[in-house]
């Protein structure tokens, strides 16, 4: 089959996405399209679920451990590698868990958890900033188009004093320097004009950034911002950017109890069938395994300090 057979409907589906994504824009549909399908909020939507996915691991014991292997086989004497004269000599299966202790298990779900609240604080503070940045672009692209309206009005307005400008140099009523003059205003009307044409071409890349539109085209009046003082103050604990360094406060203080939980006792419970020499008979072994934290003054309370003064930056950080 030819490339081309497929790569032409290929573009042409493209680009008839493009094209009905284009159109007239207002100012609340862009800055709605911007919090929700702007490419970075999408990535952060993408670590909050990647996170949500990954909690409900955090509690789960580790996997069992299979082990096996040959015990007491002899290597000197007179039984030296007969594997099935000596009665101590088996073959062993065995399984293993470990037990890490509740504390333990406990901290990685609090700390699961704070991930959740990070990732979803994360996500909120960058839709709000692709919010902003989708405003601000609206406006500037709104604008622009104004005042090069503005600019067209006002060469529009002097054009029949550039054309009868000949003509009244011809019959004396004006002078030969307005010639020059004129020249001089022709020119930087064209200034102001790529200049204008410059910000509104930015504008536009700004905002087709954030909505996905390859062309948008701002609708309608820009919106009236009223703003109630007495309302952002009482919603001050709702901003987003806030509400992160909350989810930080709360991540550091998982980090400190899961330190802390490092000087607490680990189990692990073992379990092995053991095959000998018929003549002999089988065996089975059980034992419990237990972690000794003796020495917490040099590897576990290091670590406390370290993720304790973690805590206390991060309150800083939310009283900041």
């Amino acid at each position: 089959m030819s490339p081309l057979k497929w790569l032409c409907p290929l573009i042409v589906g493209g680009a008839a996405a493009a094209s009905a994504q284009a159109g007239p824009l207002t100012f609340d549909e862009a800055v709605a399209r911007a919090g929700q399908t702007a490419p970075s909020v999408q990535a952060r939507d993408l670590q909050l679920r990647a996170a949500q996915a990954a909690a409900p691991a955090a509690n789960e014991l580790p996997d069992p451990r299979l082990s096996f292997g040959l015990e007491n086989a002899p290597i000197s004497g007179p039984m030296a590698g007969r594997l099935n004269a000596d009665e101590m000599t088996m073959a062993r299966i065995g399984v293993m868990q470990e037990v890490p202790n509740a504390a333990k298990r406990r901290a990685r779900s609090t700390l699961a958890q704070a991930e959740i609240g990070a990732a979803r604080a994360s996500r909120d503070q960058e839709a709000l900033g692709a919010r902003l940045a989708a405003a601000l672009a609206w406006l500037d692209l709104h604008y622009a188009r104004r005042r090069l309206a503005a600019l067209g009005e006002v060469e529009a307005s002097l054009d029949p004093l550039w054309k009868t400008l000949p003509a009244r140099l011809a019959a004396g009523s004006a002078r030969p320097g307005e010639t020059v003059e004129a020249d001089q205003w022709r020119a930087e009307l064209a200034d102001q004009r790529s200049e204008l044409r410059a910000a509104e071409a930015r504008a536009r890349a700004d905002l087709a950034r954030w909505v996905g539109d390859p062309a948008p085209q701002p609708q309608g009046p820009p919106p009236a911002f009223a703003l109630d003082a007495a309302a952002l103050a009482a919603g001050v604990d709702r901003h987003p950017a806030l509400r992160e360094t909350e989810a930080g406060r709360a991540r550091a203080q998982a980090d400190v109890s899961a330190a802390r939980a490092e000087k607490r006792s680990d189990w692990a419970f073992e379990a092995a069938y053991q095959r000998r020499d018929p003549a002999f008979g089988d065996m089975v072994s059980v034992g419990v395994t237990v972690s000794l934290p003796l020495f917490a003054s040099r590897r576990q309370d290091p670590v406390i300090s370290a993720r304790t003064a973690d805590l206390a930056a991060a309150r800083a950080q939310t009283e900041a």
